[in-house]
């Protein structure tokens, strides 16, 4: 109850500032991705050895990038996991200690397994939506080089996906109902296959009789 309120001040105001600061430094440019992030402009002058291609914005936006973008990514990556781990630790005690006390038999790892099942989902969805992120990050403004037209095509797919994601990771009900349907899927499949060769056999065998 003390943390929330600092978590929950600093989650508004830790993005206001570093929105502001970004403002006033230029650091916010078109990017290879056609929307404006943190990128010097003309691209790749910041990396430019020659002086031919001087910055007229975003001079020093790896820096940025790097303490505005790629650090508290990997800080919340860090933290999650580690938090997921803290909690399944702390899960994992409580059913050592009511085991003790308990003769019947029954599964008393049940809990921690779907604690760890839920926490390994948590960290996953995160992943999924932020890696690609600071690996793009890495490659514009770290490294300076080109990224990949298939780097970039699951850029684009995952990063907005983390609301879908999440949707997943918390709904029950949606996982089930994307199982189902899955499993519809195969089930289709796999009654379309007989079909399918009976099919064609039946056309090898008119075939075969058409040939004199």
């Amino acid at each position: 109850k003390k943390i929330d309120p600092i978590i929950q001040i600093a989650c508004i105001v830790v993005p206001l500032l570093s929105a502001v600061l970004g403002l006033r430094a230029t650091i916010y440019n078109p990017t290879p991705f056609y929307a404006c992030f943190i990128q010097d402009y003309p691209m790749g002058c910041e990396f430019d050895t020659t002086n031919e291609n001087k910055c007229i914005r975003g001079d020093n936006a790896s820096m940025y990038a790097l303490f505005m973008l790629q650090i508290p990514i990997l800080f919340g990556l860090f933290f999650i996991a580690a938090a997921m781990v803290m909690i399944y630790c702390n899960v994992r005690k409580q059913e050592q200690r009511l085991s003790r006390y308990s003769f019947e038999a029954s599964d008393n790892r049940r809990m921690s397994r779907e604690t760890l099942w839920s926490a390994f989902r948590y960290t996953l969805g995160f992943f999924i939506a932020w890696v690609p992120t600071v690996i793009v990050t890495i490659l514009v403004l770290g490294v300076g080089i080109p990224v990949p037209f298939a780097v970039r095509v699951v850029h684009s797919l995952l990063t907005p996906s983390q609301g879908f994601v999440n949707a997943i990771v918390y709904s029950e009900d949606l996982r089930s109902h994307l199982k189902s349907f899955a499993q519809s899927l195969v089930n289709l499949a796999s009654s379309a296959k007989p079909l399918i060769s009976e099919e064609i056999n039946e056309t090898t065998s008119e075939d075969v009789r058409a040939v004199p």
